[in-house]
Order: structure tokens, then C-alpha cells, then sequence
């Protein structure tokens, strides 16, 4: 019944907003939100400025230039193009496909980034798989399975991603932790973990490993013990 008294909020061309609770946020062209917003369904194209907090229950999809000066929230979170969120970043589901700013933490069930992303806070989720087609960075990771690539092939995608984003295509963190770890192409300080596998174009200060570690040959490990 609450979802039906919502009335939807949609914003087109060069014009402003209020925040609110709605059905659904549509917001096109260039836009300004005052306030916060709580909505089921959230819609962003073009570049759009919220100044508050962003509640999403279901789907948020933003493409564009989306800046949020607050907190996002949703369901399930899909980044096209370039967000920057002042505060911290929660949801079910996130993929990233373009380029993720977080302030402070992110906190997902899953996290999939098939682009870049600069995570000041921790940086946690039960999975994360990353494909680097894009500079990555977060302050921490934490999760149960953590698995870093470098794609093989060069894709229509990953030339793109690399027009609008530098080309230094690595993780860099200061602390990894998880169980089953794979990193390729990561600049770490230290990695801990139950089984850990140091890809190749890795740089890792200490690695903490509790049953089975693996460095290929053309990754550097200054330091390995078993805990």
C-alpha cells in the first residue's frame, strides 16, 4: 500500500528538484536535487546533483556524471559512466561499469567491477570479483572470496573505459583479508587469508596465510609466513 501512495519524480533537461519519498526517480539532462530521497526504483542519466542522501528499496542505475553529496542505499546499485558519493555506499548487489568515488566505505553481498573505482574506507563484501580494465583503489578489503584479474583480451569495452580513465591499470590497497584470495596485478601491504594465490604483476609487502599459499614467478612477495 505504501509503494502505491508514492507519487514518481521526474526531472528533464535543465531544471531542479525537491527531495522526497517517491515510486520511482527518473532524472535526465542536467538536474539538481535539494534534499534527500527515498524511492524504489532510481533512474539517472545525463549530470545530476543530489545534495543529501539517496534510499533506493530495488534498483539504482546511474549513467552520466551523478554526483551525491550524502550516502547511497540500494538494493541493487548499476554505475555507467562516472559517481561520486560524499559519504558511504551500501547495498545487495553492486556493479560497476564505469568509474565508482566513495568517500568512506562500501558494503555489498557482491561486488562486481568491470571498471575503476577509489574506495577511501574499507572496501567489504562477501564477494568481490574485480577485472582491471581500469585503476582500482580502496583504503581496505575485506571479504570471503576476493578475486583480482587482469582481463586477457582488449575489448571495445576496456578501450573506452581506458579513454576516460589513465592507464595504470592495478589494485592498489594497504590491507587485503579474506578466505580463498587471488590477486593479479595488486600493490599491497599486506594480504591475509586462508588460501592465497600472488598473481602475476603483483607487489605485496607481507602475505598471512593459514593453509595453502602460491606466488607466480613474475610476482613480488617481500615477505610469506604461514599463521
Amino acid at each position: 500500500m505504501e509503494q502505491k501512495r508514492r507519487r514518481d519524480l521526474t526531472i528533464s533537461g535543465i531544471m531542479g528538484g525537491q527531495g522526497g519519498t517517491y515510486h520511482s526517480v527518473n532524472l535526465n539532462g542536467v538536474g539538481k536535487v535539494n534534499g534527500h530521497l527515498d524511492c524504489i526504483h532510481f533512474h539517472c542519466h545525463g549530470r545530476v546533483k543530489i545534495q543529501g542522501d539517496v534510499k533506493v528499496e530495488q534498483m539504482a542505475e546511474i549513467h552520466g556524471d551523478a554526483r551525491i553529496a550524502g550516502n547511497l542505499e540500494s538494493g541493487k546499485l548499476k554505475v555507467h559512466g562516472k559517481t561520486n558519493v560524499g559519504g558511504y555506499v551500501s547495498g545487495e548487489e553492486i556493479e560497476i561499469h564505469g568509474f565508482l568515488k566513495v568517500n568512506s566505505h562500501c558494503e555489498a553481498e557482491s561486488f562486481c567491477a568491470r571498471g575503476g573505482f577509489r574506495i577511501n574506507g574499507l572496501l567489504n563484501a562477501g564477494t568481490i570479483d574485480i577485472q582491471l580494465y581500469a585503476p582500482c583503489e580502496a583504503k581496505e578489503i575485506g571479504g570471503e572470496t576476493i578475486r583480482i584479474q587482469k582481463p586477457g583480451a582488449v575489448s571495445p569495452f576496456s578501450k573506452f573505459i581506458r579513454s576516460i580513465l589513465p592507464r595504470i591499470d592495478v589494485l592498489t590497497v594497504e590491507t587485503i583479508e579474506g578466505d580463498d584470495i587471488h590477486l593479479e596485478y595488486t600493490r599491497a601491504k599486506v594480504v591475509r587469508g586462508t588460501n592465497v594465490t600472488i598473481g602475476p604483476g603483483c607487489i605485496i609487502d607481507m602475505v598471512e596465510y593459514r593453509q595453502h599459499f602460491d606466488q607466480d614467478k613474475n610476482a613480488k612477495v617481500l615477505e610469506s609466513k604461514r599463521v
